[in-house]
This record gives C-alpha cells, structure tokens and sequence, in this order.
C-alpha cells in the first residue's frame, strides 16, 4: 500500500515559504513534462500514467490498482516509484535552483 501522502504533498507541507513552494511545484512540473516527453518519444502513454496514479490524482491507489489499470506488473510501478524519487534526489541534490530543498527533502526521508 502507498503512504497516504505523495512525495510532493509532503513536501509542500513540510514548507512555509512561498518561494520554496513555488521550487516544489516547478519541481513537479520538471518531472511531470520529462516523463511526458518520454512517452511521446517511445510512443507510449504508461509512465505518465502511472505518474498521474502515484503523484497527481486526488483518489489513493494501491500498487496493485495502479498495476492493474496501467496493465504492469507492480514490480514495474514499484521501480516507478523508486525512480522518481531517485530523479527528484539527484534534482535537489544538483541543481543550483533545487539546494534550497535539501533541507525538506532530508526531513522527508526522514519521517
């Protein structure tokens, strides 16, 4: 079963700073448009929506449920998962833009 809250939630909540907020969000739509952007180049639609599954739809879905609609496995939508978060770490970790996350990022990992 996944968390209750998604990655960017969590982190949105962890901060008070508009502009902080505003570096998550980009964040999001980085991720959102590479993952849509290699859809189109492998002319697919699966990791968008398993994107959409995990971090944009309002309704909390079960790895299985995500599997079972985007027809994975859910060892797929597991890698998924571990991926985008990986790919969100590098991001904060290595843009000038993003540093300013570490500190949120670390708190999430964390909890």
């Amino acid at each position: 079963m996944l968390r209750q809250v998604s990655l960017f939630e969590e982190l949105l909540m962890n901060t008070d700073n508009a502009m902080d907020k505003d570096l998550i969000i980009s964040l999001f739509n980085l991720v959102k448009n590479f993952y849509y952007i290699l859809d189109i180049y492998d002319d697919c639609n699966i990791n968008i929506k398993i994107f959409n599954y995990l971090f944009v739809d309002l309704a909390k879905y079960t790895i299985d449920e995500i599997a079972e609609y985007t027809y994975v496995c859910e060892r797929t939508v597991r890698r998924f998962k571990k991926k985008t978060e990986n790919i969100i770490k590098f991001i904060i970790e290595n843009h000038k833009q993003y540093r300013r996350l570490s500190k949120f990022f670390k708190m999430h990992k964390n909890t």
